[in-house]
């Protein structure tokens, strides 16, 4: 649920950002400070976790924790 939750706000943000620049600044500007907007939010929220949950030693594989 968390993660659907953060994909839902991502994704809302990420269309408000395509709204607000494609009334400020209409043309080339707008799809790409929209993609990386959306490239920010999928590299921060989910690739980095991601990528960092797999180099952390699990509970179950530290010496001396019996």
């Amino acid at each position: 649920m968390a993660i659907a939750g953060l994909a839902t706000v991502a994704l809302a943000v990420t269309g408000v950002v395509l709204l607000v620049t494609s009334y400020v600044q209409p043309g080339v500007p707008t799809p790409i400070l929209t993609i990386v907007v959306g490239a920010l939010f999928a590299s921060l929220w989910f690739v980095l976790p991601l990528t960092r949950r797999g180099k952390t030693p699990s509970p179950s594989s530290r010496d001396g924790d019996q």
